[in-house]
């Protein structure tokens, strides 16, 4: 969440985020959407700003992501029919730069599901600028190439996998360094910028005694 007016995506913990952090969506403005993995998006908690469900302001939030996000969106508000002006869709396209109330933001190609073109963005708001990172395994070149040089304050990076040596459509903690790497030496981090890394996979040994 961005200055509690821009957030990437909605996952179906946006509620307990919400309760634990003090957060009220009515606030967000624009919404941003990186895929449709169910831990990124649930639309089914977005019917809760219409007519009917619960108290909400009556400003309209401007959802922006790839084709399929917008399609799962669209048709889950009109199956409880329509969006009332609570919710305007605009599908992104990769590199194309997006002017939002809140922000500017750049899709990029993530290399996460090939059924489906995934996103990563780079924000520029207030002068500072964001790249989003994941869901991802390694980074298309294409993307790279678009990065190389453009300035970054704060990298948020995911490392699914942890040690497992796979990093394909996640990263792991190879692919993280291998990219930090990459940053710094194609000039992107800025003085004082940091990398944030989350999207931790939790890994459960189970012991069957004998």
């Amino acid at each position: 969440m961005f200055d509690n007016e821009l957030k990437v995506d909605f996952p179906p913990d946006t509620l307990l985020h919400m309760l634990r952090d003090g957060i009220d969506m009515e606030d967000m403005k624009d919404l941003i959407i990186t895929h449709t993995h169910s831990d990124h998006l649930y639309p089914d908690d977005l019917v809760a700003r219409l007519p009917g469900y619960a108290q909400a302001k009556d400003h309209t939030i401007h959802v922006y992501g790839n084709d399929a996000a917008i399609r799962i969106i669209h048709d889950t508000l009109v199956l409880n029919g329509g969006d009332h002006g609570k919710f305007e869709l605009h599908r992104v396209r990769p590199f194309e730069r997006t002017e939002l109330r809140t922000a500017v933001v750049t899709a990029l190609p993530a290399s996460h599901n090939p059924m489906e073109t995934c996103c990563v963005y780079y924000i520029e708001k207030n002068g500072k600028t964001v790249f989003y990172g994941h869901d991802s395994g390694r980074f298309p070149e294409e993307t790279w190439r678009w990065l190389e040089g453009k300035p970054v304050d704060l990298a948020i990076l995911e490392c699914t996998m942890g040690n497992i040596p796979y990093d394909v459509g996640h990263m792991n903690v190879e692919a993280v360094l291998d990219a930090q790497k990459r940053m710094a030496e194609t000039g992107m981090l800025r003085a004082g910028a940091k990398i944030a890394v989350t999207h931790f996979r939790i890994m459960r040994i189970c012991f069957m005694r004998i």
